[in-house]
């Protein structure tokens, strides 16, 4: 994986947006440990839409102990 990586890496680099890859997820890891993303659920909003983890369809069982363990 690293191989592959290092040999596309200026292609990768040129598909990173800063609104979209970046400025989330620097304030998903601000708002990480200044909240308890066991019940923020505008973290949890964000986080899912962030990591793509609505288009696993996951059941909110599932998710609820996912950001209780987080």
């Amino acid at each position: 994986m690293y191989n592959l990586v290092n040999q596309n890496i200026d292609r990768l680099c040129s598909n990173i947006q800063l609104a979209n890859d970046v400025t989330p997820y620097v304030q998903l890891t601000e708002t990480l440990w200044k909240s308890d993303v066991s019940t923020d659920l505008d973290f949890q909003r964000k986080y899912r839409r962030y990591w793509q983890l609505n288009a696993a369809r996951l059941g909110n069982d599932f998710v609820n102990a996912y950001f209780v363990y987080f």
